[in-house]
């Protein structure tokens, strides 16, 4: 075989060798970033198997090339070195034991497989190789996009890799060891920076989707957000008959608070507000969702209530005696306290329009602040209040 076919062999090897790698990877990312269907459920599992499935082959492929060193293509192995890169590639990524464990058999089955599995220091590399790629699974998470963190190790990884295999391969040249470096450091930077690419452009999605559906200063959900799952459930109930129940708050007096104490500290409340109203709903035996509508206004969606006022008369009192006992302080130091004024109403089946619902809240709770606030009314009713 001439220097000029074993070149060219070898720069057509990591070029097709690098696409597939990509392309798994992408595959790997379309999977994780389903989001209905079957998939979407079981996009772990299905993620796990492709990557399994893909190592299988690079085994396989890799066993046969590398027994095979006057084939063209098995002249570099470049098999084994994709190989190499993608089980620690895979490891980082997945963050997964069940993934780990697949890898560590398939890592310690190779050794087996290859000539020289009875040498000592075989077994001891084999085992570091195996521990590097728990830690990857573990602290993938942290390190994944730390690129002094991962070059390092990757290339470690790598070289340990290739030594385990030599101490058990027939004696080659210095040429085909560099070529195993070269093909080990184009493949892992192009898989690693592939991957991180991917895992950035994941991050950025899922922050573009919560920005889209949450209001940024409180973390809750947004009005859009609200406005949707509203008319959700106003579909199903005319369905299904499944009732539901809707509770607005407002804030007393919040521009009173802006002015006297700072908005600075008018956000502190707005944050506090939001975050208890969240926790008071998880305890809830309903099924409730926290929104925040703009301003001071924040609604709660029980999805799965039924038309006891008494419950809900219940709920709307504890939720405002939570937040009339929460005690603020102003930049000076001054404490402070608020009150809230909260509607609520359940579905009817006589509505019209999905948010018939929300105006009629709307209604009874600006009837609560007409009579002076910090109150509560339900179904038009004046359940409670402080006047």
């Amino acid at each position: 075989m001439t220097a000029h076919w074993i070149i060219w062999s070898f720069i057509a090897s990591i070029l097709t060798n690098g696409i597939l790698v990509s392309g798994v990877l992408a595959l790997i990312y379309y999977v994780g970033e389903n989001k209905s269907g079957w998939l979407f459920v079981h996009h772990d599992q299905v993620q796990v198997v492709i990557c399994w499935v893909f190592t299988l082959y690079l085994f396989l492929m890799s066993a046969v090339n590398g027994n095979s060193a006057s084939n063209l293509w098995g002249a570099h192995w470049t098999f084994f070195n994709e190989m190499v890169i993608v089980s620690f590639v895979f490891n980082l990524l997945m963050v997964s034991r069940i993934h780990w464990l697949g890898a560590a058999i398939a890592t310690f089955g190779y050794l087996l497989y290859l000539p020289g599995s009875d040498m000592p220091m075989r077994w001891v590399l084999t085992a570091i190789i195996v521990a590097i790629q728990y830690f990857l699974t573990v602290k993938g998470e942290q390190i994944w996009h730390r690129r002094a963190v991962i070059y390092p190790l990757l290339f470690t990884y790598g070289g340990i890799a290739l030594v385990d295999m030599a101490l058990g391969a027939k004696p080659k040249d210095g040429w085909f060891w560099a070529r195993q470096l070269i093909a080990l450091v184009i493949l892992s930077v192009m898989a690693y920076e592939y991957a991180r690419m991917l895992v950035w452009l994941r991050r950025k999605n899922n922050q573009y989707q919560q920005e889209a559906v949450r209001d940024r200063m409180t973390g809750l959900k947004n009005f859009g957000t609200f406005n949707t799952e509203l008319q959700a459930l106003y579909q199903r109930h005319q369905h299904t008959g499944q009732s539901y129940w809707l509770f607005e708050l407002d804030i007393d007096h919040f521009k009173a608070i802006n002015d006297t104490y700072g908005h600075l500290v008018g956000n502190t409340v707005l944050e506090t507000v939001a975050q208890v109203t969240l926790d008071f709903a998880h305890h809830l035996t309903y099924d409730t969702a926290v929104y925040r509508m703009g301003g001071e206004e924040f609604c709660l969606l029980l999805r799965n209530g039924n038309d006891d006022e008494q419950a809900a008369a219940m709920i709307g009192t504890e939720l405002r005696k939570l937040l009339a006992g929460l005690e603020f302080h102003g930049e000076d130091g001054t404490p402070f306290q608020i009150t809230v004024s909260v509607g609520a109403e359940f579905a009817d089946p006589e509505d019209k329009h999905y948010l018939d619902i929300y105006n009629r809240v709307d209604q009874f709770l600006y009837t609560v602040k007409r009579n002076g606030r910090d109150g509560l009314n339900i179904h038009g009713k004046t359940i409670q209040s402080s006047k």
